[in-house]
């Protein structure tokens, strides 16, 4: 006869089998819950890296705000993104998630001497981290990059008076041009910075994104001013269209293939100086249409549908003389 202290030894192995099972059964349950549950989630779905300098900038998809910065598993296809933080200039693009993408990311352009301050300083670190990105994409697409964007390898350039960098649209794999100064008159010498680097990278700037920033607060001249007329005569319509703009120079243009394109000039008003744009007309019947609105450089994406021939020639004009000079069409 066993003594009632000696253990039951099937007792014991029952319970061992169940505290196995029970195990078991929690393991099983752990794996589910942490890789079977998120691989069924975020099948078909792309790991995003979502990161803009500033850190406390909102950012959007599609009109959702997402942690910044944050991974996200997205479904392939095109983003609106949308980001903006005090200090800063508001950045919006469209970026197209695929299987190679990896991040989408960027840094917003500083819209006050404070941003500027908080872009040197204090957030300097943030900053860094969006160019060391910038890095390791370029290096990963470099022989594709350097190709379609030759001019990135003279970019970042800073002086004084204008600074001349690129925003990164990831999700396209497309990149900005910016171009950034102090006061509106500074925009001719850093436009013609830009064209020289353009010129010793043999890609003109007539191919890339180019957005231009004026660091104080600044009116486009020829913002919503225009008026319809229906001038034959390309300098007329111009001068016509834009009466309301003082001090406005027009250069004798040139006719080519439908299209007239020239150069214009605001000269002595409160918010510029002597700042050089460019522009094109296209035939419109008896008269002319404007093709997208001045800008200090004409480009396939601000004036669209124009011959690249037409433009690059227009790019390469010089400011006008501080007179309006009469030209081939008899003003």
């Amino acid at each position: 006869m066993k003594p009632d202290y000696y253990p039951d030894y099937n007792q014991k192995r029952r319970t061992v089998v169940k505290a196995g099972i029970i195990t078991a059964v929690i393991i099983t349950l752990v794996i589910i819950t942490a890789v079977i549950i998120p691989a069924i989630l975020h099948a078909g779905k792309v790991k995003v890296e979502v990161v803009y300098a500033p850190h406390y900038a909102e950012v959007e998809l599609n009109g959702k705000k997402v942690k910044n910065p944050s991974t996200r598993y997205l479904e392939p296809g095109e983003y609106e993104v949308r980001v903006w933080a005090p200090e800063f200039e508001e950045f919006s693009t469209k970026v197209q998630v695929d299987e190679n993408t990896k991040y989408i990311y960027g840094s917003l352009n500083p819209a006050t001497a404070k941003g500027e301050e908080l872009m040197n300083g204090d957030l300097q670190q943030q900053f860094l981290e969006i160019e060391g990105i910038a890095g390791q994409v370029l290096a990963e697409e470099g022989e594709k990059i350097n190709a379609e964007y030759p001019i990135l390898q003279k970019l970042p350039y800073k002086n004084s008076l204008y600074t001349l960098g690129y925003l990164i649209n990831s999700g396209e794999r497309d990149y900005t041009l910016t171009v950034k100064v102090l006061i509106p008159s500074i925009y001719d010498s850093a436009v013609e910075k830009l064209k020289t680097f353009a010129e010793e990278t043999n890609k003109p700037l007539a191919e890339y994104r180019i957005d231009l920033f004026i660091s104080e607060n600044f009116s486009d001249p020829f913002k919503d001013v225009w008026q319809d007329n229906n001038e034959k005569n390309p300098e007329l319509f111009l001068k016509k269209g834009y009466s309301t703009i003082p001090n406005l120079i027009i250069r004798p243009g040139q006719e080519k293939d439908g299209h007239y394109y020239t150069i214009l000039s605001v000269n002595a008003t409160e918010y510029t100086v002597g700042t050089t744009y460019r522009v094109v007309l296209k035939a419109n019947g008896d008269s002319w249409k404007l093709v997208g609105a001045p800008a200090p450089i004409a480009t396939i994406y601000n004036t669209p549908d124009v011959p690249l021939d037409i433009l690059n020639s227009l790019n390469e004009m010089n400011p006008p003389t501080p007179t309006i000079t009469p030209g081939a069409y008899g003003i």
